[in-house]
Order: structure tokens, then C-alpha cells, then sequence
């Protein structure tokens, strides 16, 4: 424990250090959905389709933090030069996996208030919703997309530069689970590849949970992802830890 609050605390320190980077991100989540917000105006009821989006928008950008900062996240502890002294200390990787998900929660929540405050401030917008079924299913997707973010760990660790990859990935994830749009007027097909994403459960549990409807299924899809990815990921992290330690090539790049 005294590892993983020692990691935590390093991340901390580092928002203590650069505040500016706290307040380009507060004016960029807005610049970052306002677009979205602005198009949906030119549909019939545009603040219940604006609500749609905006929680679409906010579950994704739950799992892009969650996939950068634990999936790439080793990649920055090498560029800081730290990474092998970490490996050689009684501290694992999976510690410092698990503080760089602590800090991206925390991220998370900090960027989800900021787009609540924008939607408010500057769209008259509040979200009205049965804040437990909320909760339950953010806390759910949390760790759903945390045991994604776990395996793009285990990438990351193994190839070492997964920049390009992994913006594709997050892409296509963004794009399959609906983010913008019900995920029903998709293909048929490309429906068999959204159900089998925990972001698409993530996000029409939030709607959901906002209109005050049945979130039962969606919550039992995120245990179930969850029960399957978080294992998967820690097991591969293990193997490419185990992996690099044998070649001795955890620091390079």
C-alpha cells in the first residue's frame, strides 16, 4: 500500500506542478463537445437529443482517459526514465498500474464535472437523472474499462510504441458503441461487434439511467466484462512483465 500512495501521490504532484495543464483541460472539454452540441440544435427537441450526446460523449472519454492513462501509461513512465527503477523495486508493475487507474479516475470525474459545469454555464443544460442507477453503472464501467486499459498495458509493455494503434482502437470503440447515435441503426453485423464492447453497455446504462429506465442488463454486461477483462489484463501484464524481465529489456524503447 505504501508503493501504491507513493504512485498515486507522483502522479498527483505532477497536476501541483503544471496547473496550467488543469486549466487548458477544463476550457478543452468544452471546445471538445461544444461542436456536438451545437450541430444537435438542428434536430426537433434539441436539449433531450444534446443530453443524448453529451452522456455518449462523457462515457467515451472515460474510456480514452482510462486507455491512455493506464494503457499507455507505462510507455510515459519510460520516457520519464523511471520505468526500470520501479521494475527493480519490490513495487510490481501491476502497483504502478493500478495508481495511474486511481489517477485517471480521478481525472474522469474532474472532466465530467467540467462538461456538466460547461453544459450549464453555456447551454442552460442540467442532467436530471436516478443518480444511484447512475453511479452503480459509472462505477461498473470503470472497471470494465479499466480491465480494457489492462490489456493495452500489456501491448504497450510488449511493443513498446503503440501510439498509432492505440488511437485507432479508441476510435473504433468510440465509433461502435454509439457514442453519437443508438447503437439499433447500425448494420446487423457491425451490431454483433458493438455488444461485444462494455463501452456500448457503459453508455446506454448512463441514458438510461437518466431517463429513469431499466439499467438491469447493462449492468449485468458490465459485471460480466469486467469478470473477463480485468483477469485477461492482469494475466497478460504479468506475462510481459515476466517477458521483458528475462530479456532484460524493460527500459528500452
Amino acid at each position: 500500500m505504501r508503493g501504491l500512495w507513493a504512485l498515486f501521490k507522483c502522479e498527483l504532484l505532477y497536476w501541483r506542478v503544471y496547473p496550467l495543464n488543469l486549466i487548458n483541460d477544463f476550457i478543452g472539454y468544452f471546445t471538445w463537445i461544444a461542436p456536438f452540441l451545437f450541430a444537435a440544435t438542428l434536430f426537433g427537441d434539441y436539449k433531450d437529443f444534446q443530453i443524448f450526446i453529451a452522456v455518449g460523449l462523457i462515457l467515451w472519454n472515460w474510456l480514452v482517459i482510462f486507455f491512455w492513462g493506464v494503457g499507455y501509461g507505462v510507455r510515459h513512465t519510460i520516457d520519464q526514465g523511471v520505468l526500470e527503477s520501479i521494475a527493480a523495486s519490490p513495487t510490481s508493475v501491476h502497483t504502478l498500474l493500478i495508481a495511474k487507474a486511481l489517477i485517471s479516475l480521478v481525472q474522469n470525474i474532474f472532466a465530467t464535472a467540467s462538461i456538466l459545469f460547461w453544459l450549464w454555464l453555456l447551454l442552460g443544460l442540467t442532467l436530471e437523472a436516478h443518480w444511484g442507477k447512475l453511479f452503480l453503472i459509472v462505477a461498473l464501467s470503470s472497471v470494465a474499462l479499466s480491465g480494457l486499459a489492462l490489456i493495452f498495458a500489456a501491448f504497450v509493455i510488449w511493443v513498446k510504441e503503440a501510439a498509432s494503434i492505440g488511437d485507432i482502437i479508441h476510435q473504433c470503440l468510440g465509433l461502435l458503441s454509439g457514442i453519437t447515435f443508438p447503437v439499433y441503426i447500425l448494420p446487423a453485423g457491425v451490431r454483433v461487434l458493438s455488444s461485444l464492447i462494455p463501452l456500448t453497455y457503459a453508455i446506454k446504462g448512463a441514458r438510461n439511467a437518466v431517463l429513469g429506465e431499466c439499467i438491469v442488463l447493462e449492468a449485468m454486461m458490465l459485471v460480466l466484462f469486467a469478470v473477463i477483462t480485468v483477469p485477461l489484463g492482469w494475466y497478460l501484464v504479468s506475462a510481459a512483465d515476466r517477458k521483458l524481465r528475462q530479456s532484460g529489456t524493460w527500459g528500452e524503447y
